[in-house]
């Protein structure tokens, strides 16, 4: 739960491999926490162009995610 709640680069070893071993015990925990690194990564860009189309791209990932929180939270 604790690794979930980290940012990438904040991991220690043995939490990113933890994570590693996520995509193969349950792929949507997996997925809506790439979602949220991708989110943060894109808000915390200098480029508004890039950012702009950035976030464009993740609109359209979380609609079709099927993960009604971040399908909400595009809207």
């Amino acid at each position: 739960r604790w690794t979930l709640q980290k940012s990438g680069w904040n991991l220690g070893p043995l939490e990113r491999e933890r994570l590693a071993n996520l995509p193969s015990i349950n792929k949507r925990i997996y997925e809506a926490h790439l979602m949220k690194d991708s989110l943060a990564a894109i808000l915390d860009r200098r480029q508004i162009h890039v950012a702009t189309k950035k976030l464009h791209e993740w609109i359209r990932w979380t609609w079709y995610s099927g993960i009604k929180p971040f399908e909400r939270l595009s809207r």
